[in-house]
């Protein structure tokens, strides 16, 4: 998705413009698709079994954008007030095939030492807005593992693992026992100013690296 502003100055207008590039065609171009609802949309999204779904505000109603790979079509799913914290401030995850998000107790998807909880709310049902809701006390060894570090809420691995993710460690907390291990990420400075992204279950296709090349 890209957008161009307006300005007053140089009378540029608003230009919302969803795009696609197909891998594996021998031709990498990015496609235009055309949208007739108008969107503001949010940038953190998940995409399971071939659907991408993403937070948006269309025609002032939150909503949850389907992007449907296959058919290049979208479609969108109205959220009931309950649940609107959870699709926008929380992380958008992918629980065994189904949509759901995680959310900390400072109703965000951030989490630190001074966390007691972490919420995990699955939809079971997108028409009756069916969702069930987990609460996870985090035990008391919690503060001591954690420290000062601002954690981002990435996802599970497995039924049983919540990943939470720091430029300087990866955090593995296990819903069923409770143990928390902190695995440290070597190399990097403290005063590194880089951004980074923690990806789960990633498998390396060379197939795609020859793609881009």
């Amino acid at each position: 998705m890209s957008r161009a502003w307006y300005s007053p100055l140089d009378q540029h207008q608003v230009l919302d413009q969803h795009q696609v590039l197909t891998l594996g065609t021998g031709e990498l171009k990015w496609r235009t698709i055309k949208c007739s609802t108008p969107q503001n949309y949010f940038q953190h999204g998940i995409c399971i079994n071939g659907v991408l779904y993403y937070p948006v505000c269309t025609r002032g109603r939150d909503m949850i954008g389907c992007f449907h790979v296959r058919s290049e079509t979208f479609s969108f799913i109205e959220v009931e007030t309950t649940s609107i914290g959870a699709v926008f401030e929380g992380t958008l995850i992918n629980y065994n095939g189904k949509l759901g998000s995680l959310i900390s107790d400072g109703g965000d998807r951030f989490a630190d030492g001074e966390s007691r909880s972490i919420k995990l709310l699955v939809i079971g049902n997108f028409e009756k807005q069916e969702w069930s809701k987990h609460k996870y006390v985090l035990p008391p060894m919690w503060k001591n593992v954690v420290g000062r570090a601002d954690l981002h809420l990435v996802g599970f691995v497995g039924t049983n693992d919540v990943v939470l993710s720091h430029p300087s460690q990866v955090i593995y907390y296990n819903i069923e026992t409770q143990g928390v291990v902190k695995v440290a990420i070597q190399g990097m400075g403290a005063s590194s100013k880089c951004k980074f992204a923690t990806f789960l279950n990633h498998m390396e296709d060379l197939k795609l690296t020859q793609a881009f090349k």
